[in-house]
């Protein structure tokens, strides 16, 4: 059984000598052990020891007497100052403990002391603070600097009421590392965290912050003066407003991360959920200067990966920046009401973005991916689903499409699997040199709308190398179609399922090119021309055996005819043509056409009326029967 050398026998000098010690030494023991309760016995000592022992659990420890301090103030934890004014040092290596500074962390009882005084102790000696696993503190406003705040397990630091005004964060940092703590704004403030400078935030998480008219409502506020920004293996939901955007348009107020800084930063492997509402909810906003140009402030080397956003409201991510990385998320949302789909999955302004390898399920949306910029890619394996449960052709009033490009200047489109059961597949509104190629787009659609690429305005784009497809029992309208669209090109397509034409031409979609397209034996016409104006008819360069021609003939006599030669590089004596106007025929008129010559069709039109007939100018598109 063990010795225990007592207090009583240390003051019996005679018996030192029996148990090893001198009297000496038994001075420095009772100078440096002597046993104190708690902190309030320490603020009455007066004595002469130079340390004492706390005993009391959670804040036990060793203290020391610095005689050469005379001005530090005791913060309840590390340092605490006695009846006499002299200064006791906790006696410590590595973590602050939070339990130190008395915090309950309970959820109840207001911890903010505790908290701001275990920050300030480990901003002293440069060392973490350590909050206790599955505690919550209950706070007012917090501002900090220089901190690394963790716990093995998770604690939550939560909002209490009252902790701050319109637009002001719960909790303010510059220079953070976060592990294991959760921020919560408890729905009583409208900016859960402010970053500026180093923002450092690892398996932790922030929710619960509500927009109001005055301010709009977000988790972490990545200020421009933020140099750095890391956001991995995170949560974040939570977000609730009064929706101060406007009704279906791009615009918005509350979010998840709203991110100011064009520094480097790295939001990765974390989850988003619950984040705002139909007019007000993107998970991720980046939000940089930008110009009419669709010239945005450039965030070089910054990244968005391996996220997942559930049941999105409004949008997962809008970057209103350049040189971004969107890669490897996972979004989805099941809501099918229009008044409850989103926007869009990721829409891009800005410059040089890059969205790779991403999974977009959503049932309803205007746009699964949008692209409002400049030389954007959306490349190599992206899975873009829009209403794989069925068919939804409008959304915030608009025609929906798994694609969008508006306004969008050199977007590049790239190696994506591509569902749609919407309007489009693609739709290019008023978008100029963007290429689409090397996609597979096989969708079960409605071929009574359906589209696979749809441009409408703008021009000088490129469809090539793509198979776009229906299925057999709903075959696509078309696969691809120009309306008031110019000098396009449509080459070294697969064409299946097309219900009508491989491809249409509509309005003034002047100078377009089609050529080595594969079309379906179902399709009657490789192009449509109807609807198009025969000037720009006559420039389109169709060089899959179709031809256009601009007949314009005289008065028909009733049971007269007219014939026409046509210059058809393929034709031969004899040769089978299918022939159609691209607008339809003044009643009682009929016609065919065949090959009479090297190069050369001639058309009949045959007047079966008792009256004679002048029929109007119009363009025939002509192609070799098969």
């Amino acid at each position: 059984m063990a010795t225990y050398v007592t207090r009583e026998d240390l003051a019996a000098p005679a018996t030192l000598a029996a148990y090893g010690y001198d009297a000496e030494e038994a001075q420095s023991i009772f100078d440096n052990a002597l046993p104190l309760q708690n902190y309030v016995a320490l603020r009455a000592y007066t004595g002469r020891s130079i340390g004492v022992r706390i005993t009391l659990a959670g804040i036990a420890g060793m203290f020391q007497r610095d005689a050469s301090d005379t001005t530090s103030i005791d913060n309840g934890g590390t340092i605490i100052v006695d009846a006499s004014n002299r200064r006791w040092k906790r006696s410590f290596s590595g973590d602050v403990d939070i339990a130190w500074f008395a915090a309950t962390g309970d959820g109840v009882a207001l911890d903010t002391a505790a908290v701001i005084g275990a920050i300030g102790a480990a901003n002293l000696v440069g060392s973490r603070v350590r909050l206790k696993n599955s505690a919550t503190y209950l706070c007012g406003r917090l501002t900090f600097s220089r901190i690394y705040l963790a716990c093995d397990g998770s604690a939550t630091i939560k909002a209490a009421p009252g902790s701050t005004v319109a637009g002001q964060a719960f909790v303010a940092t510059s220079n953070l590392c976060v592990n294991g703590v959760i921020f919560d704004g408890a729905n009583v403030v409208d900016r859960v965290m402010e970053a500026t400078g180093f923002f450092d935030m690892r398996g932790a998480g922030v929710k619960n912050a509500v927009g109001t008219s005055a301010a709009q409502a977000s988790l972490i506020y990545a200020k421009p003066t933020c140099v750095i920004f890391r956001v991995d293996q995170c949560s974040f939901s939570g977000v609730s407003g009064v929706e101060n955007g406007t009704e279906g348009d791009t615009s918005g107020a509350d979010c998840g991360l709203y991110v100011e800084t064009t520094a480097p930063f790295a939001i990765t492997n974390s989850n988003f959920s619950n984040i705002g509402g139909w007019e007000d909810g993107d998970c991720i906003r980046v939000q940089l200067a930008g110009d009419a140009a669709l010239n945005w402030a450039a965030a070089n080397g910054a990244l968005i990966e391996g996220n997942s956003f559930l049941e999105i409201k409004k949008r997962a991510v809008k970057l209103q920046a350049s040189f971004v990385t969107i890669r490897r998320n996972y979004i989805t949302c099941t809501a099918t009401d229009e008044l409850q789909c989103p926007y869009a999955g990721i829409e891009m302004f800005g410059s040089y973005n890059t969205l790779a390898g991403n999974n977009i399920d959503i049932e309803r949306a205007v746009g699964c991916v949008i692209d409002n910029g400049n030389s954007n890619k959306i490349v190599d394996g992206n899975f873009i689903t829009l209403a794989k449960s069925g068919a939804q052709l409008t959304a915030r009033g608009a025609g929906t499409a798994a694609i969008r490009y508006i306004g969008a200047v050199a977007g590049r489109c790239h190696g994506n699997d591509v569902k749609s059961k919407g309007v489009y597949g693609w739709f290019l509104s008023n978008a100029t040199r963007c290429v689409i190629t090397a996609n597979e787009h096989i969708v079960d659609a409605n071929p009574a709308a359906y589209v696979v690429v749809y441009g409408s305005g703008g021009g000088y784009n490129t469809v090539s190398e793509n198979t776009l497809s229906g299925v057999p029992a709903n075959k696509v309208r078309y696969a691809v179609e120009w309306d008031n669209s110019i000098y396009n090109s449509t080459i070294n397509n697969k064409f299946e399922n097309v219900a009508n034409s491989g491809i249409r031409y509509f309005g003034s979609s002047a100078g377009c090119t089609n050529s080595g397209n594969s079309y379906p034996s179902s399709v009657a016409n490789v192009a449509d021309y109807t609807g198009i104006n025969p000037v720009s008819a006559q420039s389109i360069r169709d060089l899959e055996t179709n031809i256009v021609a601009i007949v314009n003939p005289p008065s028909i006599v009733a049971g007269g005819q007219y014939t026409q030669d046509i210059p058809f590089q393929n034709a031969s004596p004899g040769t089978k043509v299918v022939i159609n106007p691209t607008t339809a025929l003044e009643a009682g008129l009929f016609y065919f056409a065949y090959g009479i010559s090297a190069g050369a069709v001639r058309l009949f039109i045959q007047n079966g009326t008792s009256a004679a007939v002048e029929p109007a100018s119009r363009s025939w598109v002509m192609k070799l029967a098969a």
